[in-house]
């Protein structure tokens, strides 16, 4: 279907300004409006021309695209912007949702292997120092106490002394939660990895059995 030109249609010339364009749409409206011209099919298609023309037309975007590729529809610049900006950001997405998933399983070895490590130095080389030390200042603080009982103030030092105790016995049960739990872990592998040797050799301890009771079977023919 030929469309005719929307600046023919509302009769203005093209550097017609948008009063321009809204008083020639009004005129037209007027004229055509269905209101006025009941059963008059002509009436009613100037006026949806007029209308169509006028809706492009008081628009810049839409008038600008309209001078620069007329009636036929093409990408605008915009267009091809927002679909770009969208293939860019469904990109960002996938790849950043990887880089996510790569940083996310970096940082969890990390922090096993820096807790690991942590664990070791903390008993192989902290914890004999914290001993160390923790007689040390037992030793310091029955000396101050005694020297504070001679001068009279030993209330306040007990009171310190006493939250100083909790927080090192508490110290010590954890500590010892530890290593009561390295033990048992060790244990269980070390009785899993005997009973998996075992069951991968039966015929090794059924020899041993036979050679036991055969020696038992000779010492007491001999004697």
């Amino acid at each position: 279907m030929h469309k005719t030109d929307y600046y023919k249609t509302l009769k203005v010339d093209r550097s017609a300004n948008l009063n321009d364009i809204k008083t020639a749409y009004h005129k037209l409206a007027l004229k055509y409006h269905p209101d006025r011209n009941p059963h008059d099919k002509t009436a009613e298609e100037k006026f949806k021309e007029a209308t169509q023309a006028y809706e492009v037309l008081k628009d810049a975007q839409k008038r600008a695209q309209y001078d620069r590729y007329g009636h036929t529809k093409k990408s605008s610049p915009n267009t091809q912007a927002a679909i770009t900006n969208q293939i860019t950001a469904w990109l960002k997405g996938l790849f950043g949702g990887i880089l996510m998933i790569v940083i996310i399983e970096t940082i969890s070895y990390l922090s096993r292997l820096i807790t690991s490590t942590a664990i070791q130095i903390f008993q192989h080389y902290v914890l004999p120092k914290i001993l160390i030390w923790s007689s040390i200042t037992i030793l310091g603080g029955i000396i101050l106490a005694y020297i504070l009982y001679q001068r009279g103030s030993l209330d306040y030092f007990l009171e310190k002394l006493k939250a100083f105790f909790i927080k090192l016995l508490l110290f010590v049960l954890f500590v010892v939660c530890i290593n009561i739990t390295r033990d048992s872990f060790h244990q269980r592998g070390s009785h899993t990895t005997h009973n998996t040797s075992l069951s991968k050799n039966p015929t090794g301890a059924s020899r041993s059995s036979a050679q036991l009771s055969s020696t038992r079977l000779l010492s007491s023919s001999k004697n």
